[in-house]
């Protein structure tokens, strides 16, 4: 029995006691608990499942711990449910536990800040998030105050390590990963390219000569930054894929729910539009994979210095004075102290931010032109559409040029790169074209002009040996949903008389 019940005075209601007193405990004994993990958190405060079990388990962990309560008054807490516990317990709840997982990460550190994770044949995961906060949930996503979060943690041991980091770019995150993750670990993480080229593939050291005026022009700041490029070219094709989907769940399908495949995961359905989002979502991200490990392989293998790299790098040879225009200079050092664009000033082959737009782009494309099997409003919505992602894609690699951060030929290159890959990758991955789900209740007239062969009503020509003739002509027949075509006449040579309003014709 969870209860137990204690003497009450004349007039007075009985009261009830969660646990015995002599289990109660100081709250800041939940700090030296065993180690909780995914696997025996359910013995302390028992599984989310609703069962009369589980919540007594809460119940009395919560009691033990001074959390909530331990006497109550109501008969009713006898059946073990977690009646009297308030959402505004649950907050104070989650506050709490918060502010004492970081104190216990503050007090780790203190006690071992030279701590190590991994070692020979373990695995370490790494993962960073972007932590936003705003009043009252207001406010632009970009505008808020937002710090980067980076975490480590040993596979099966569960030991954890996070850090707070300003950006989260190879020159911070890798000197926290050599400090804390011991030799001979496998590092697993979904930005692994990235680190991999950073760490183990260092940019191929290329000389130049000290005329070549190709990478002699100032540094110039990015147009289009590096991190506008990833929010805007993943969030403009991931919005068009939702409004799709929804506008196809929702208006084009909805007398046709019939005829498309239901879903199944264990014991419960999951909508078709779930699945759709999951599955062209999903392979859009797979694409962007490709695209940046081709893009990380070519800068790191070729190591073309960009147009500004001899204002970056201020080379100790060749820089102020040039009295051998013909001499290949290979052996030289940067006098810059900013390691990070001398570095960058090496990766000009080929332009990321062109082979990443025009691949969003063309991947946007062949999709929108294959999930929108009919026309949206007007004929040339989708058009439109797909000539702004075009453009917006010529405009973010014509900037690489004249940022001075890319060759013409750099940028050209990667537009071919990203372009191969996103049709690859939209015709043979995704298969959208296969994907088209078109049902067969949806309307049976097209849009637009439809040249049909027809009888000419039948009429018959008596020809001068006597057999009739039918005569076939081709009359374009316009469909009533395209209101462009509906001023096209149709001339007919048996009734010159016939009134205006006649002469238009309308197919249903």
């Amino acid at each position: 029995m969870l209860l137990s019940s204690t003497s009450a005075h004349k007039g007075r209601p009985q009261r009830h006691t969660i646990v015995q007193p002599s289990e109660l405990r100081p709250v800041e004994a939940i700090a030296n608990l065993p180690e909780l993990t995914s696997r025996n958190i359910a013995d302390f405060i028992g599984n989310i499942d609703g069962t009369e079990e589980s919540d007594e388990a809460a119940l009395r962990f919560l009691a033990t711990y001074g959390l909530v309560p331990n006497e109550r008054e109501c008969p009713e807490c006898l059946n073990a449910s977690l009646h009297g516990v308030t959402t505004s317990t649950i907050v104070n709840l989650n506050k709490l536990f918060r502010q004492l997982t970081e104190q216990w990460f503050e007090r780790q550190i203190e006690k071992n800040p030279n701590f190590l994770l991994g070692g020979p044949g373990k695995i370490v995961e790494i993962d960073e998030s972007h932590m936003y906060k705003a009043k009252y949930n207001r406010g632009h996503m970009l505008r808020r105050k937002s710090i980067w979060i980076f975490g480590m943690t040993e596979r099966h041991t569960n030991k954890v390590a996070m850090f707070r980091v300003k950006q989260r770019d190879a020159a911070t995150l890798l000197p926290i990963i050599r400090a804390h993750v011991k030799p001979g670990s496998m590092i697993v993480s979904d930005a692994i390219p990235l680190y991999i080229f950073h760490e183990f593939v260092p940019p191929y050291r290329r000389g130049f000569y000290c005329d070549d005026e190709s990478i002699r022009y100032p540094f110039r700041k990015s147009t289009v930054s590096r991190q506008m490029l990833i929010v805007i070219g993943l969030l403009i094709p991931i919005l068009l894929i939702l409004a799709t989907e929804l506008f196809r769940t929702l208006a084009w399908e909805k007398k046709c729910e019939q005829e498309f495949k239901t879903y199944q995961v264990r014991n419960h359905s999951v909508h078709r539009l779930i699945v759709r989002l999951y599955c062209f979502i999903g392979y859009f991200f797979v694409g962007v994979c490709f695209n940046q490990l081709m893009v990380d392989i070519a800068k790191y293998t070729i190591g073309r210095q960009r147009p500004h790299f001899m204002d970056v790098c201020k080379p100790s040879v060749g820089y102020d004075t040039c009295t051998t225009p013909d001499v290949y200079i290979t052996e030289f050092t940067c006098r810059s102290n900013d390691t990070k664009l001398v570095h960058e000033a090496q990766l000009s082959f080929y332009s990321g931010h062109s082979a990443f737009s025009f691949y969003a782009a063309w991947f946007t494309s062949l999709y929108l032109q294959a999930r929108l099997f009919r026309p949206l409003f007007s004929r040339l919505l989708l058009p439109v559409i797909q000539f702004l992602l075009f453009g917006g894609a010529a405009y973010v690699s014509l900037t690489r040029v004249s940022d001075y951060k890319h060759h013409w030929s750099d940028v050209l290159v990667g537009a071919l790169m990203g372009s191969a890959i996103g049709i690859f990758v939209a015709l043979f991955v995704a298969e959208v074209f296969k994907r088209r789900e078109i049902p067969s209740c949806g309307p049976t007239n097209e849009f637009g002009l439809i040249r049909m062969d027809r009888p000419d009503n039948g009429i018959s020509h008596q020809p001068s040996n006597g057999a009739n003739t039918v005569v076939s002509t081709q009359h374009v027949i316009v469909s009533e949903v395209d209101p462009a075509n509906q001023r096209l006449l149709y001339p007919s040579p048996h009734h010159h008389h016939q009134s205006q309003d006649d002469r238009y014709m309308d197919h249903y």
